[in-house]
């Protein structure tokens, strides 16, 4: 081991020590030359293999940590990657996965997510394996799941997110893994890539076109959408979908308290209370998971492949329908349904969440037509305020198709981005709705940043590497926000409600309790106000006089 690897430098920060398919490489060569002397040190219960000799057929990060993980870093009690690379890492991607898979697989997966996507060779993963100090693991994990340093890579990582899958899905079954795609949940579009290991090779889906895909879709429609569907026909499909069926509450552990702070963290207990069986809040987290996966999974539910019969089809069609419609607190929906024909589209429709406020759909290739726009204006939900449309070589929408859609929204209260290259709609019918958003945009008629911008005044700055652009002082939008409620005129403390009704669940936890219940219930609102009005005329009444008598 001394040979093979020495403390190259410190990585203080965990959320820094990502680790490239090179260093991987590495481990896995060490490996290869001496597994076969190894044997499975695990104890009967936690290991099937318990006692047996191992080889790189079965071995996994549990057989890898104990054999060279854990001795190579106990020196200088390290992380793995603090022995690979001589700076920090931050990593690009963040990998969600199972100890029990086989490491073999696990590298094949990374090098097939960095083939399928043409990243650099030294794109940097996080793997909490390699990234995490072992031997002090408390540090760099902590007691509250929230603030370990999963989230803080995955933050670094700017969510960026691939899963690995076995053939049974156990990624499904564990509680940290489940966790890490929970902080996902709140953001409209999280970039999710999902791969497996099949006998017949490495399986990836993409969210979306691939950057090679894209290019084939811009040189020539629908060869990009064609590729994405040949190349993802061969996923095992009802593995991802195993994914719908997630319950937290029985997820596992390898450490029982982790599970425990975990099934606490999520029902907003104190961490180290006895885990409850039930709550409200894991119904709602399951629910809102299946939801994630269900969007994700759309785009390969519609290209499906020649050998699945149609009542198959039909049946996973109704499963993630479900599941979508059954995300009662998304507010903010990105779907990529790339090629998708009016009855695969009619059907998303039919099945988005029911308070969404902002909606956005990618339908290039799609082949769509103007009574497949009619049927999308018709069925966007009444609360939208915000509504982007890709309809990038869409051949078959025209003038009309537009018009169905401007007849059916209103404008006033929602903003509509439409994106009409290579279609059949004129440059007039193009520049009319690009001026329309232009305008909205001015006015500050973008969904949540409309309300936010209303109440505080303020042009909204969403991406925070925009902040340096910006000329005028920077404030942070939610105490600021929870400060207008008590404010004098009901406008201000109107639009202050709904910008942070608006928020998501990550977000909002940020309030104070009655901030959370004033910012979701009108009535509350209103008797705080009253409140608030009511002491302010009583210290007014209390107040000396001024003494006008010349006295």
């Amino acid at each position: 081991l001394k040979k093979f690897f020495s403390f190259q430098c410190g990585i203080d920060r965990v959320e820094h020590r990502g680790m490239t398919c090179e260093q991987l490489d590495r481990v896995l060569d060490y490996a290869w030359r001496y597994s076969e002397m190894w044997y499975d040190s695990a104890p009967a219960k936690h290991s099937k293999t318990s006692g047996q000799p191992l080889n790189m057929d079965i071995l996994n990060l549990h057989h890898l940590n104990a054999w060279i993980i854990m001795p190579a870093t106990r020196p200088r009690k390290c992380s793995m990657v603090e022995m690979l690379c001589q700076k920090p890492q931050p990593p690009d991607w963040f990998i969600s996965h199972w100890w029990g898979d086989i490491v073999v697989s696990f590298a094949a997966c990374m090098q097939a997510h960095i083939a399928t996507r043409r990243l650099p060779a030294d794109t940097r993963y996080w793997v909490c394996a390699f990234a995490n100090r072992q031997h002090i693991l408390q540090d760099d994990i902590g007691d509250n799941p929230k603030k370990s340093g999963f989230y803080k890579a995955m933050e670094v990582a700017e969510f960026h997110v691939l899963v690995i899958l076995n053939g049974e899905a156990t990624t499904f079954s564990r509680i940290w893994c489940a966790f890490e795609e929970t902080m996902c949940l709140d953001r409209p579009s999280t970039p999710l890539d999902v791969a497996t290991a099949t006998k017949g090779g490495v399986e990836v889906l993409t969210q979306g076109l691939t950057g090679e895909e894209e290019r084939m879709e811009e040189e020539q429609p629908r060869t990009g959408v064609l590729a994405k569907a040949a190349r993802e026909s061969a996923f095992p499909i009802d593995v991802a979908l195993l994914a719908l069926q997630t319950r937290l509450e029985l997820a596992e552990a390898s450490v029982e308290e982790d599970r425990v702070h975990i099934l606490n963290c999520i029902a907003g207990r104190r961490l180290d209370a006895t885990a409850l069986s039930e709550h409200p809040r894991y119904t709602e987290t399951n629910q809102r998971l299946h939801a994630l996966f269900a969007a994700f999974l759309w785009q390969r539910l519609i290209s499906g492949s020649e050998s699945e019969d149609q009542k198959a089809s039909a049946s996973r069609w109704k499963l993630a329908s479900k599941a979508l419609r059954g995300d009662l607190w998304r507010k903010d929906l990105e779907v990529h349904v790339d090629g998708t024909d009016g009855e695969g589209l009619v059907h998303l429709m039919d099945s988005l969440p029911p308070h969404l406020k902002s909606l956005s759909l990618k339908l290039k290739a799609a082949s769509i037509d103007d009574k497949d726009m009619l049927a999308l204006a018709e069925r966007l939900p009444k609360s939208l305020t915000y509504v982007s449309l890709d309809l990038t070589n869409c051949t078959d929408v025209t003038d009309q198709g537009m018009a169905f859609l401007a007849e059916r929204v209103d404008f006033e209260a929602t903003m509509v981005r439409a994106t009409m290259k290579n279609t059949r709609v004129s440059k007039e019918t193009q520049a009319w709705y690009e001026a329309l958003a232009a305008k909205q945009q001015t006015d500050g008629r973008d969904g949540v940043s409309r309300d936010v911008a209303r109440a505080l005044g303020v042009a909204v700055c969403r991406r925070p590497q925009e902040i340096g652009r910006c000329d005028r002082r920077v404030v942070e939008a939610i105490p600021t926000l929870e400060k207008l409620l008590d404010a004098e005129e009901d406008a201000i403390v109107r639009n202050a409600r709904r910008a942070l009704s608006g928020l998501g669940y990550n977000e909002s936890e940020s309030l104070t309790d009655s901030a959370k219940q004033t910012a979701k219930d009108p009535k509350a609102e209103h008797e705080a106000r009253q409140s608030s009005k009511n002491q302010k005329a009583e210290r007014e009444a209390k107040r000396p006089q001024k003494d006008t008598s010349g006295s």
